[in-house]
């Protein structure tokens, strides 16, 4: 009960304090990489030296890294249309999730029937492994979607939709793209324009310095 105790008042001070920051630093897809990691390098520490220490260790180390992921896997859903975000995220929360927690709880108890614990975590790396590849393929599907809005509509909602998704992914590609961008398009919205200096100023590689510098005194 204490144990459970002190890793909610944690996680609640990492949620309270912490995980907005570090998911504006890392974006959302590098901050979803990060609880598979830690279940990775965990797991593999069990492999050689298992014990109560090490578990507690490991128990901690995924409650926090569990709470960076869950917020970012709810900013991702921010890439489909409002009319379809309910509907994907009904179906995943309400089957998707509860089928895997089935499949993989019988998987787990037929497998420590007839599966040793190394070979058992030696699987679970390989499946995290998987995870990680997965995850990092997203990113450019991820910002492909709103990099595609920015170039073929001329709406401002559906404008600054698609950079508050790349604002959320931050990556210094982002700043190269928009620059090209803005110039082909000519933006003149005010709030768009902004959104748009935000998001090169934070991501920006510090090359591209000087063509901010030139577009902020065109605009």
């Amino acid at each position: 009960g204490m144990l459970h105790i002190f890793f909610g008042f944690f996680t609640f001070l990492f949620q309270a304090l912490l995980a907005s920051r570090v998911l504006m630093f890392s974006g959302v897809i590098k901050s979803m990489l990060v609880c598979p990691l830690v279940l990775v390098s965990s797991t593999f520490l069990m492999l050689f030296s298992p014990g109560l220490a090490l578990v507690l260790i490991n128990k901690f180390n995924f409650e926090i890294s569990n709470v960076l992921h869950t917020n970012a896997y709810h900013g991702v859903f921010y890439i489909f249309s409002h009319s379809s975000r309910a509907k994907i995220l009904e179906f995943l929360e309400g089957f998707i999730r509860p089928l895997a927690l089935v499949v993989t709880s019988v998987f787990l108890i037929l497998s420590f029937n007839f599966v040793n614990f190394t070979l058992l975590n030696i699987l679970s790396i390989l499946i995290l492994i998987g995870s990680i590849y997965s995850i990092s393929k997203f990113d450019n599907s991820y910002n492909f979607v709103p990099r595609m809005h920015l170039k073929t509509s001329d709406d401002p909602k559906v404008i600054l939709n698609a950079l508050s998704i790349l604002q959320q992914n931050r990556s210094s590609s982002n700043a190269d793209y928009l620059l090209s961008i803005i110039n082909a398009k000519g933006f003149t919205e005010p709030i768009v324009l902004k959104k748009v200096f935000d998001i090169i100023s934070n991501q920006a590689d510090y090359l591209l310095v000087p063509d901010l510098i030139n577009l902020a005194n065109t605009q």
